[in-house]
């Protein structure tokens, strides 16, 4: 099975889905990782294949970073999410994507939440798609939230499936506000599981994606 794993340059972004890469490797998946240049370093240097798209031109991604130091945090944070995740980034990345899918042929993606070329180039392709989560489902949410508009110039009803996408936790239950309603997270058997969502300790660990994986080899 042939898993690609697709994040944003932050580190901080790309971090938390180091234990699903590893989960897969041991249950000896293929994995590639997909992202701007600006990451590459990182993932070479953690021992992983990986695939490099382009990143936003300087003078865009430039004069939106000088807009985000004049807001208030709201409106850096909606700034941030709108233009540069969910426009610029996309822009850059989708072409790289597309060819990705395309010549790799992977059989699921796993993006992190703040990352959407995958999602679109999944979408247009027919491939499986989970997220992993790098904050809380609070901050997972608004940024859903924030991004929806922009998502959706990218295709009708984009923000829908990324409200309807498994979604993958370590963050355990005791930080979480008990009063969100978190995303779902899979079961090893299907990719649109109707369960509680489940966290590392129980069902919903690294592991998962890798027995998601196995369970579509034996299918």
């Amino acid at each position: 099975m042939r898993v690609l794993f697709a994040s944003t340059r932050s580190t901080g972004h790309f971090h938390p889905l180091v234990p699903f890469i590893e989960a897969c490797r041991r249950a000896r998946h293929e994995v590639l990782v997909a992202g701007p240049p600006a990451l590459a370093d990182t993932v070479r240097r953690a021992g992983y294949p990986f695939r490099v798209g382009a990143a936003p031109p300087e003078d865009e991604l430039g004069a939106a970073r000088a807009r985000v130091r004049t807001l208030s945090y709201d409106e850096a944070e909606r700034l941030v999410v709108r233009e540069i995740f969910a426009t610029l980034n996309v822009r850059a990345m989708l072409p790289g994507m597309r060819t990705a899918l395309r010549e790799w042929r992977p059989d699921v993606i796993v993006r992190e939440h703040a990352e959407f070329a995958s999602l679109v180039a999944a979408e247009e392709a027919g491939v499986p798609h989970l997220q992993v989560g790098i904050s809380l489902a609070a901050t997972h949410m608004r940024i859903v939230s924030i991004a929806a508009e922009a998502v959706e110039t990218w295709g009708t009803g984009l923000a829908d499936r990324i409200a309807e996408t498994p979604y993958l936790t370590l963050f355990p239950a005791s930080l979480e506000d008990p009063g969100v309603a978190g995303p779902r997270t899979p079961t090893a058997s299907a990719i649109r599981p109707r369960t509680r969502r489940r966290r590392r300790g129980r069902t919903g660990g690294p592991g998962i994606v890798a027995r998601w994986c196995t369970s579509r080899l034996e299918a």
